[in-house]
């Protein structure tokens, strides 16, 4: 995802702060890294090399990958260098940790600001989808929305609030259920 930092008065754009790794049995994963470049810099922050046995082929396998960070003061091109399979997976994970939110003013009784919270949550999502034009992030939309007209029915909070939290463990797991 693009982030911005200010530095001596001037935006700076981040690019390509998110790498992903694709993983036989666990599916994607992120990591987050912390780092200081210059505005104009770009560097390779990481190389991953993989060897495997194909168990179709029998043969070794070579997967080799990097990834790359660069600073711009240009939103447009911090935009134009967006990878959208990578921000749809981003914007799912922000959107899990805030419908865990949800669920926690709803365990505190605040009924009202979960709600609210689930609708701001739904919003942001189809906006995400219009963007990226992702289907899952769409479906992750109307679902936090279904979830938001649900919130308040007291007979329905156990079985709603055991699908949330099943939702949430997928999201976080990258399982794409």
């Amino acid at each position: 995802m693009s982030r911005h930092g200010i530095v001596n008065g001037r935006t700076y754009w981040l690019l390509g702060v998110c790498a992903t790794l694709q993983m036989l049995v666990a599916g994607v994963a992120f990591a987050g890294i912390d780092f200081q470049v210059a505005a104009g810099d770009s560097h390779i922050l990481a190389a991953a090399k993989v060897e495997y046995v194909d168990l179709l082929t029998k043969t070794l396998e070579t997967k080799r990958a990097t990834t790359q960070v660069a600073v711009t003061d240009s939103r447009e091109l911090a935009q134009a260098g967006e990878n959208a399979d990578v921000m749809e997976c981003v914007v799912a994970q922000l959107a899990t940790e805030t419908n865990e939110s949800a669920v926690r003013l709803r365990d505190t009784g605040q009924v009202q600001q979960s709600r609210q919270v689930l609708e701001e949550n739904a919003r942001v999502l189809r906006e995400n989808a219009a963007k990226y034009n992702s289907q899952k992030l769409e479906s992750l939309g109307k679902t936090n929305s279904d979830q938001a007209n649900q919130v308040a029915d007291p007979q329905r909070w156990k079985a709603l609030r055991k699908s949330m939290t099943k939702g949430q463990y997928d999201i976080k797991q990258q399982t794409g259920k």
